[in-house]
């Protein structure tokens, strides 16, 4: 147990840890872009006024030929004046690293999977805003009937798979997933199993479904086996499996539909939450 504990305490740390990486890198990009701007803004100002004083342009006209030399078009012929080649040699030396040093921190940001990891990240917050879902363990041909069957109900679910091929297809479909075992329990927390339940519900006499089936009362719950008063066990019980006073129903759901599914088994009398 205590070994569990730390693995628990190192998988959340490393979580914490590539989590606050992620924030940092995507800070520094923002910074590198605000230098960015502000340098080509400069450039943009120094460039006109220098069009302006040495070749007597207007400011829109000297504004647009420090465009066209900084991007190294070259659309618009050179000024004949000394000083004004003078202020676009310069223009295209320090224009010319400027757009390097972007491109430069554009790709660093990418190639280094910094995009990957911010895209992790906002997926675990969109898993950590559900409650009131359902968790899947697995997505091969069972789990997305699953999927299915919970998408025509218009149920909210996350998947959990440790499989890269399953990963792939759920993002074609737009299906939330979390790559990793589903019987690991740091990774089933992220998918949120914490915030809905697992109850067992005894039939009591007088009951409202006493004698109804399993298809009558379930709703959007799942009944994931019916135990007899004698001890014997109806794992995924039909549909029409009949309930009876002493039955223990084993359902797992939501806080809201396992509320309403223990209103239906309450004695006459008691009423629904």
């Amino acid at each position: 147990m205590a070994q569990k504990s730390i693995d628990d305490l190192i998988r959340f740390t490393t979580t914490v840890s590539v989590r606050a990486r992620a924030r940092r890198e995507l800070l520094l990009f923002l910074r590198r872009l605000a230098v960015l701007g502000a340098l080509i803004l400069g450039l943009c100002i120094l460039g006109t006024v220098g069009f302006v004083v040495t070749d007597g342009q207007s400011v829109w006209n000297g504004f647009v030929l420090t465009l066209d030399t900084i991007a190294t078009v070259g659309s618009i012929p050179s000024p004949t004046d000394t000083d004004a080649e003078a202020v676009k040699i310069a223009l295209i030396v320090l224009g010319v690293g400027t757009l390097f040093y972007g491109l430069v921190s554009i790709t660093e940001f990418f190639v280094a999977g910094h995009v990957s990891g911010l895209l992790e990240e906002r997926r675990q917050r969109m898993i950590d805003s559900l409650s009131d879902h359902y968790v899947i363990c697995g997505f091969g041909r069972v789990g997305r009937q699953v999927a299915r069957d919970l998408d025509a109900g218009g149920a909210k679910y996350v998947v959990v798979d440790e499989n890269p091929d399953n990963h792939e297809l759920a993002q074609a479909v737009g299906v939330r997933f979390l790559e990793g075992s589903p019987s690991d329990d740091e990774i089933l927390r992220g998918a949120g199993i914490e915030r809905y339940r697992v109850e067992e519900i005894e039939v009591g006499a007088g009951c409202q479904s006493e004698g109804r089936t399993v298809a009558d009362v379930r709703g959007g719950a799942i009944v994931v086996a019916v135990r007899r008063p004698g001890g014997a066990v109806v794992t995924q019980p039909p549909d029409e499996t009949v309930l009876q006073v002493g039955d223990m129903l084993v359902a797992l759901g939501t806080p809201r539909t396992l509320d309403r599914l223990e209103a239906l088994f309450a004695p006459t009398g008691v009423g629904a939450r």
